[in-house]
């Protein structure tokens, strides 16, 4: 997964917390809390063990990776 993957899925998060100003950013608020756990969320899909088997797989043209 690119750079440019992870900034696409976490866009629509980004955008709403830029729209939201100064209030956005206060420990505790419930919009910086959604922010905190979609980029967390991303991080662990992109950076997970399986998912870099299965990007080395493809780039290798070894198939897909099988499921665990």
């Amino acid at each position: 997964m690119t750079a440019a993957t992870v900034a696409a899925d976490t866009a629509a998060v980004d955008a709403l917390y830029d729209l939201a100003g100064a209030r956005a950013v206060y420990a505790g608020g419930r919009l910086e809390r959604c922010v905190r756990d979609v980029r967390t969320a991303v991080k662990h899909i992109t950076l997970s063990p399986s998912r870099f088997e299965a990007e080395g797989r493809h780039l290798l043209a070894d198939g897909p990776a099988p499921h665990r």
